[in-house]
């Protein structure tokens, strides 16, 4: 196995919403929010389209990394750098996106890499702060988020009306 971390480019967009679609199907488990499509349509996935994964691409406030084997797409990391509420002290947040590695890449240091790749882009940007998002439930990705350095900071809490 021959993992390379690349940058993507609009070449990669095919296989970013593959790997995107993979997380919103492993997503499902643990959203009971999310509604699963009737069947599946090749332009509009779980979590967006191909248009608006191509119009964040070509960001320049974005960026996305992919991880490759041998050529094959195995994970990629998505990262965005948005203005700060004026409250907080740092003008700027740098805002982690989807992140995934394909069930048989996983525990191979893939993600570890990309979220490194990640965090040296925000850094080169001059971003001091940097957020990720994640289902409470998807504990992989906490445990995972949390060797990484990231620490709990706030809790979103939703309620479903009847």
């Amino acid at each position: 196995m021959t993992i390379k971390i690349k940058k993507a480019s609009l070449k990669d967009l095919e296989a970013i919403y593959c790997l995107n679609v993979a997380l919103a199907k492993y997503e499902l488990k643990f959203d009971p929010v999310r509604k699963k499509p009737k069947k599946p349509r090749k332009k509009r996935g779980f979590r967006c389209s191909q248009e608006e994964l191509r119009k964040r691409l070509k960001k320049k406030d974005c960026q996305f990394l992919i991880a490759e084997d041998k050529g094959k797409p195995v994970g990629f990391i998505e990262g965005c750098i948005k203005k700060s509420p004026s409250l907080y002290k740092y003008p700027r947040k740098g805002e982690i996106g989807p992140t995934f590695v394909k069930r048989e890449y996983r525990n191979k240091d893939i993600g570890k890499k990309l979220a490194k790749g990640m965090l040296n882009w925000f850094k080169s940007r001059k971003v001091k702060w940097v957020q990720i998002t994640t289902h409470t439930k998807n504990i992989n990705a906490i445990t995972f988020w949390k060797k990484m350095d990231f620490k709990e900071y706030s809790i979103r809490m939703n309620l479903l009306l009847k």
